[in-house]
């Protein structure tokens, strides 16, 4: 994933899961429904032809109107091509029921302070996602756009955390965090505005399903990429084979639950 082609070192920081389904008792003749059904986002590679300060960037895969992969790139005042390749799992089973909910946070603040923000949304629950024993929460991909000029992005975070369901009001409580920090100081930013605003849009995937439907394990990973001038790194993807459980849960994929970038260089 390249997200600037810039000579600062980049540390990407995903929070991961691994799902495995299904057992062998649901394998039957069961009916599935759209609920039964969604595709995961894996992530994405992005590259622009030069240099950019991030104004608009943005990629996600959602199940409306039969799936959709949308990706999103503003360079700000020059233009510019993007290359870009989305990435993502279709996933079905009886045994579990998904939900896509969209986020939205909004950030404002000072270039050169941590900026945090955390969002909670109470969702009302359809009977079909309701009183399961598990629940958790993915990413389907995100969008951050600058709300006022394009500064540079030095760390930018987000997380979303696990799904909590409320028997008494039949809410599916979610939570999100956004970190970031920005500090513009090439020739081009303005000298005299220091304010910054961000608005930052995820894209989430809420599982559930019943003991004995899956299994969830989570886990994380990190990347440092570093170069100069003269030489750039070549972009080599990480690789791992996921599996399940043998005859329990033969099948698996990997889910984003969050993903953090820190640009420690102009």
């Amino acid at each position: 994933m390249i997200l600037q082609k810039r000579k600062e070192p980049l540390y990407f920081l995903f929070f991961f899961v691994v799902i495995t389904g299904l057992g062998n008792n649901s394998l039957d003749a069961q009916e599935l429904q759209d609920y039964n059904k969604a595709y995961i986002w894996r992530g994405m590679q992005h590259e622009w032809t030069y240099n950019h300060r991030i104004n608009r960037l943005g990629n996600y895969v959602t199940k409306k109107e039969g799936g959709q992969i949308v990706h999103s790139s503003a360079t700000g005042l020059g233009a510019d091509s993007t290359f870009y390749t989305t990435h993502y799992t279709y996933i079905e089973s009886p045994n579990l029921v998904f939900k896509e909910v969209p986020i939205t946070i909004q950030v404002n603040g000072k270039e050169g302070s941590l900026l945090t923000k955390t969002e909670e949304l109470y969702i009302a629950a359809e009977p079909w996602i309701r009183d399961k024993e598990f629940y958790h929460a993915f990413i389907n991909g995100f969008e951050i756009q600058s709300l006022s000029k394009a500064d540079q992005l030095k760390l930018f975070r987000f997380l979303v955390k696990d799904v909590v369901y409320s028997k008494e009001t039949k809410e599916l409580k979610i939570r999100a965090d956004f970190n970031l920090v920005t500090n513009c100081r090439t020739i081009e930013c303005p000298v005299f505005n220091n304010k910054t605003a961000y608005k930052l849009t995820l894209n989430v995937l809420v599982l559930a399903f019943d003991d004995g439907g899956a299994n969830y394990v989570e886990g994380y990973t990190a990347r440092n990429y570093v170069w100069d001038e003269a030489i750039e790194v070549e972009n080599k993807s990480q690789q791992a084979i996921i599996t399940g459980q043998k005859e329990i849960f033969p099948f698996a994929t990997v889910g984003i639950k969050g993903l953090g970038i820190i640009l420690d260089e102009e």
